[in-house]
């Protein structure tokens, strides 16, 4: 992270299930010349607004048996923004509520609800002479068979 808040974020992302197949499929309909600006519309916008692509990888296209990787090389211009004389960093990658969100009526007799596992690990370079003033701290919370955990460090 720089001075002013912007950032170079190496990110790796990996698809399994349902989410690689849909990948892998959107990888063969969408031509190559239009990938970086499929992946940083398409993906890089709901979770880092304002990010852009600055090199892209695909791992594992082809190898159904491994999870379809995108490792990500993105300049941000805002990952932090100054307060205070200082810089705050506001939680990047937050689901989008609308998937989170219960219908207000049930439309379906299933029973099953789809399961996800979203998994961040951030680590952050502060610029040179920075310190962190509010430290993350643990956490866990629980709402039925749903957790969220926030550890400092692995």
């Amino acid at each position: 992270m720089r001075p002013t808040g912007a950032a170079a974020i190496d990110l790796g992302r990996s698809f399994v299930g349902k989410y690689g197949i849909a990948l892998r499929g959107s990888l063969e309909a969408v031509p190559e010349a239009q990938l970086r600006d499929s992946v940083e519309r398409n993906i890089l916008g709901s979770d880092l607004p304002g990010a852009s692509l600055v090199d892209l990888k695909v791992e594992n296209k082809n190898d159904l048996d491994k999870p379809a990787t995108l490792r990500m090389k993105i300049e941000m211009p805002d990952f932090a923004h100054r307060r205070q004389g200082g810089l705050v960093l506001s939680p990047p990658f937050c689901p989008t509520m609308s998937t989170l969100a219960s219908l207000p009526e049930r439309k379906t007799t299933m029973l099953i609800a789809e399961a996800s596992h979203i998994e961040i690990r951030l680590r952050v370079t502060l610029p040179q002479g920075a310190r962190v003033v509010s430290p993350i701290g643990t956490a866990e919370f629980r709402d039925g068979d749903r957790s969220v955990t926030i550890r400092e460090s692995w």
